[in-house]
């Protein structure tokens, strides 16, 4: 395994015999779903349009059919150190602990075999699409199954409130103070653990600044020409020296998403935002293309009509390179 985050809780409950905890942002600081999708359009290109109408079924349905096409490395997840802590100490104290996931799949199997915390595995039935309520009813049946009236959950999401609500006492993995607020607010909270890491550094660091410097080539005619007194052709070379940084940005953060199991594996590019979990891979392609508008976009100003041309190639070149 290869845990992530700092620690910042409580002490644990002894008076709760049973715990629910989230599999997904909660368990591990990523979102499964939004991974495999990635590696099924990877693998298979066509899976890209068969998504909408996944998806359009219902959620679960279009799990199932990620979960049946691609796997995952439970064993190099990005898992939150801070909590397995808290969970160890509750297993140590007697406490039975649920794992709470989307899907009775194999994806959930495969983490429940590798932490070895567990002693089940409970999802909220298939023909749902409200998540909120149909984890909470998928865990009161449970409840009821083992004759239990006092429970705990330990979710990190805006959509779990109803069930913090309804349970006895409640963990939170947040950066969002309104989700700790309501919490907190229904006098049932032991501990919250943050990410360490604040998602904007994060964000940069996924752009890794430190590889603009190879742009700084494109200064290479303006000082060549000796041309220091003339504003308008600095401008123009810090033009591409912008439009080429925002592209190659936009490149690594595509190659981070493509590369998540991989770079998992390494010792050094676990440490990575998206490997990680400090950046959600939900902002990755979004954020990618985003800096490659901007890039070709700002290329459009330069008094070079060949400029965006050439941008449009090196991005290809790159892409293909990748």
């Amino acid at each position: 395994m290869s845990p992530s985050q700092n620690t910042t809780g409580g002490a644990v409950s002894t008076n709760i015999p049973l715990f629910f905890v989230a599999l997904e942002g909660t368990l591990v600081s990523t979102n499964l779903l939004v991974e495999g999708i990635i590696k099924a359009v990877c693998r298979d290109i066509r899976t890209l349009y068969r998504l909408p109408g996944w998806a359009l079924k219902n959620r679960p349905s279009l799990r199932s059919q990620i979960e049946a096409r691609v796997g995952i490395d439970a064993a190099h997840l990005p898992y939150r150190r801070d909590l397995f802590e808290s969970l160890r100490a509750m297993k140590a104290e007697g406490i039975r602990l649920v794992l709470v996931a989307d899907s009775k799949g194999p994806w959930s199997a495969a983490v429940a075999d590798e932490v070895k915390l567990f002693d089940d595995v409970i999802a909220p039935e298939e023909q749902s699409n409200l998540k909120g309520s149909a984890t909470l009813a998928a865990i009161e049946k449970y409840s009821h199954a083992h004759d239990v009236n006092r429970w705990g959950y330990v979710g990190d999401d805006s959509t779990d409130l109803q069930i913090w609500k309804a349970a006895s006492a409640t963990y939170v993995v947040s950066r969002k103070r309104s989700v700790t607020g309501a919490c907190q607010a229904a006098g049932k909270l032991i501990a919250v653990f943050r990410p360490s890491q604040p998602i904007a550094l994060a964000l940069i660091k996924a752009m890794r600044p430190q590889q603009w410097v190879k742009n700084t080539l494109v200064f290479v005619p303006f000082v060549a020409g000796h041309n220091f007194t003339s504003s308008k052709k600095l401008l123009h070379s810090l033009l591409a020296f912008v439009c080429y940084s925002a592209c190659a940005s936009s490149i690594y953060l595509a190659n981070d998403l493509f590369d998540l199991d991989s770079d998992r594996r390494h010792p050094n590019k676990a440490l990575r935002p998206f490997a990680s979990g400090a950046l959600p891979v939900a902002f990755g392609f979004p954020l990618s293309a985003l800096l490659f508008m901007i890039g070709m976009l700002l290329s459009l100003l330069s008094p070079s009509f060949l400029f965006p041309e050439i941008l449009l190639f090196y991005v290809l070149l790159s892409g293909l390179y990748s």
